[in-house]
């Protein structure tokens, strides 16, 4: 989304920001009949859950019994970040898209939301330094989310050591190598979905994973260097497992079969 144009988009930049206030006023319009609400209605999603640091604002004063937000939108920093973190203390889940939240938000929610089970940071702003911060003080975490080149071993490391209850983990396109994984397989005994595609993980963090988490059910290593080695591992070790993905790995076309005879209820994806 452009925020900003020359005259040409002037028009486009002038129905965004219109678009953007709309969400506000529509946010505002909702808290006046939702007071008491714990989560923003799943059914409101009309304009997508858009909202700027001005809806997040009224949103933290108007309900602050909330514990569980989705919400996405470009104008939202960490102004309303801090805002919801100050207000909503009892917040369990936290999903936010698109946004402009940095670390500066996620220690917010970490330093004032200490019930946290769910995090997830699409396509934001959000490091090693807000992971590091939130494993230290959510020893609850459940589910931690997190795409971009930003995030690396560090955090995961802090992750792992903090939050021994992690579930399910999801760091697409990190930096995040098998040293991370190994440390999940380690200390998180209870994965059932570990999402590590465009990742340097490689048979190392796979057998590492097999050898430890047999609760496994989603397994997914699309684009990186697992090889059948790990496939096979994985599916020999973990007997829950529905889904695998080794799309655009070095697993060949023919090991399919093979793990496919071994685990004939899982969906083998290997393209």
């Amino acid at each position: 989304m452009e925020l900003f144009g020359e005259e040409e988009e002037g028009g486009r930049e002038g129905n965004e920001e219109e678009n953007e206030v709309d969400h506000d006023r529509e946010i505002i319009k909702w808290v006046q009949t939702n007071p008491t609400a714990t989560e923003i209605d799943p059914g409101y999603d009309e304009l997508g859950f858009k909202i700027t640091d001005v809806g997040a604002v009224t949103l933290a004063s108007s309900c602050p019994n909330l514990t569980n937000i989705t919400l996405d939108g470009e104008q939202f920093t960490d102004v309303g970040a801090m805002a919801l973190a100050d207000r909503c203390r009892n917040l369990k889940t936290i999903v936010l898209w698109d946004t402009h939240v940095t670390d500066v938000g996620a220690k917010a929610f970490a330093d004032s939301c200490p019930f946290l089970s769910k995090v997830s940071f699409y396509n934001s702003q959000v490091t090693d330094v807000g992971a590091v911060a939130l494993a230290d003080s959510c020893s609850d975490l459940v589910v931690f989310e997190l795409d971009g080149q930003q995030f690396t071993d560090v955090g995961a490391l802090a992750l792992a050591k903090g939050c021994r209850n992690l579930e399910t983990i999801y760091l697409h396109s990190t930096q995040v190598t098998d040293v991370a994984a190994q440390a999940f397989a380690n200390s998180c005994p209870n994965l059932a979905v570990v999402n590590l595609c465009g990742t340097n993980v490689t048979d190392v963090g796979a057998l590492a994973l097999a050898d430890s988490c047999p609760h496994l059910t989603d397994v997914s290593f699309l684009n990186t260097q697992v090889t059948s080695v790990g496939g096979l591992a994985l599916v020999n070790s973990c007997p829950d497992l529905f889904v695998i993905s080794l799309s655009k790995t070095l697993v060949p076309d023919a090991a399919k079969q093979q793990m496919k005879t071994r685990l004939p209820t899982a969906m083998i994806l290997v393209v």
